[in-house]
């Protein structure tokens, strides 16, 4: 218990010295969409999240991932994906999914070369991941979600990890390890790089920036908090400790974040 409190008071140190040095976003970030996320995840961000931004920045100064690299990764992760899984190329799942993200995509100001492209999977993992401008949307979400704008706040948090250099970031990572010789399959790594988690803080900024291309594209955005609260019955009570070690923001808290970002930019309170 002693060693676990340490590394904890360690971590909070970390955090503290992060971040002073990290800014919220300005009227001009990432197309010119303007939010907030700081405020918000200060009290969410984990130990993995703190250590993994300290090593890449002490360890990969030199590391670079290019645009056609990250291309390179998708094309990687749709092939070892058509391996283990079954696509649905028809049908009206896979035609109101492609609708919607045309609609999220035509909302983007600068899409910085991205082409977005979703693949519908036949599985009840409740579940979505991106990589290359590729999402993959699991059958199981598909059907967890109650109506469209809730299919939307997802798409759109998938979208926002390209745009916010999420998956850029995670290979990164995957390239300072191969540096130190740490072994393992290019597939196996892609799809641990896209399909885990991209740590706290991301996730909760791709939330928010995702919020706004749902409200650009005229869906509802309070429907996000009631998904994650759904999320919330599924994953139990939020746990300081347990959410210190999770790679994910607990449901509640991501609902929460989202509540406060919508009623500070867009003056709606949401639900009661």
């Amino acid at each position: 218990m002693k060693h676990l409190c340490l590394a904890i008071l360690f971590a909070s140190i970390i955090q503290t010295t992060l971040r002073a040095q990290d800014k919220p976003c300005t009227e001009t970030c990432n197309n010119n969409i303007k939010h907030s996320y700081l405020s918000c995840i200060e009290d969410i961000i984990n130990v993995g999240t703190v250590f993994t931004d300290l090593g890449r920045e002490f360890f990969g100064g030199g590391v670079k991932v290019s645009f056609k690299d990250e291309f390179n990764a998708g094309e990687e992760l749709l092939r070892e994906s058509k391996k283990k899984y079954t696509f649905i190329n028809s049908g009206e799942k896979f035609q109101n999914l492609n609708s919607m993200l045309a609609k999220l995509v035509s909302k983007i100001q600068n899409r910085q070369g991205y082409t977005f492209n979703v693949y519908l999977i036949e599985t009840d993992e409740i579940n979505a991941w991106t990589c290359g401008g590729k999402i993959f949307f699991t059958t199981g979400i598909y059907n967890f979600c109650e109506n469209n704008d809730e299919i939307a706040s997802i798409l759109g948090h998938e979208i926002s990890h390209n745009l916010l250099g999420h998956i850029n970031s995670r290979l990164k990572d995957l390239k300072i390890a191969n540096q130190f010789g740490i072994p393992g399959m290019l597939a196996a790594a892609v799809g641990m790089a896209a399909t885990q988690s991209i740590g706290q803080k991301n996730e909760a900024h791709s939330d928010l920036l995702g919020v706004d291309l749902v409200s650009a594209a005229g869906y509802k955005i309070c429907e996000a908090i009631s998904l994650w609260k759904r999320m919330s019955e599924k994953s139990g009570d939020f746990n300081v400790l347990s959410n210190f070690l999770s790679s994910h923001p607990h449901p509640d808290k991501r609902a929460i974040c989202i509540a406060n970002h919508i009623k500070t930019k867009y003056q709606l309170k949401c639900g009661n």
